[in-house]
Parts: structure tokens; C-alpha cells; sequence
């Protein structure tokens, strides 16, 4: 395969999935959005955002697993309106079984 080509799909790849991410992070609010474009595209801290948002780091981080959250919905609903219901259920019953089997164990490690 021609390496200018597998190099270019690799850029129109990258393009496409930082447009998604784009449209994803619109969905969320506007204070959500700067926390996690701050943590995860500017490589800042929660102190360090936290400082600039006069918040406390521990504020930051649940603004930031929330933000996290409704960025995980948005997606699995992309998955369901394109590729139909079949294969979301199949990610999501994927993804709750997940989280039950962390809950199992957490509750197994107390009571040890």
C-alpha cells in the first residue's frame, strides 16, 4: 500500500473523530466543556483549573467524570442511530455488566 495514502486516511481519520469529539462536546455545558478541554487537550491539572474556575480540585474532577459521563451517552446514542439497536444494546449491556462486576468486587474487598 502507498504510504502517502495510508498517511493521508490516518490525517482524514484524525479530522473525522476530532470533528465528533467537537459536536460531542457541544452537547455538554459550557463550564464542562472547559474543564475537560483544559485537562485533556491543555495537559492542565485540577488545581491548576480549579484556581482559574475558583473551584476546589475536588469540584473540578466531579465536573470533569460528569462531563465524562454525558460524553459516553452522546456516544453510545451515535452507535444507536447508526448502526441500529441490536449492536448499542450489545455495547451497553457490555458496558453495565462491566459496572456490576466493579460493584461485586468493591463489596467483596469491604467485607474482607
Amino acid at each position: 500500500m502507498n504510504e502517502a495514502w495510508v498517511d493521508g486516511y490516518e490525517v482524514l481519520f484524525e479530522n473525522e473523530r476530532n470533528i465528533g469529539m467537537q459536536k460531542a462536546l457541544e452537547t455538554i455545558p459550557s463550564r464542562t466543556q472547559a474543564i475537560l478541554k483544559s485537562y485533556y487537550y491543555e495537559k492542565r491539572t485540577y488545581v491548576e483549573i480549579g484556581y482559574a474556575l475558583r473551584l476546589t480540585s475536588e469540584r473540578v474532577s466531579q465536573i470533569g467524570r460528569k462531563g465524562l459521563r454525558q460524553l459516553r451517552t452522546f456516544f453510545r446514542l451515535q452507535i444507536l442511530a447508526e448502526h441500529g439497536w441490536e449492536r448499542a444494546e450489545r455495547h451497553v449491556k457490555k458496558e453495565w455488566i462491566i459496572q456490576k462486576q466493579k460493584k461485586i468486587n468493591q463489596r467483596k474487598i469491604i467485607w474482607q
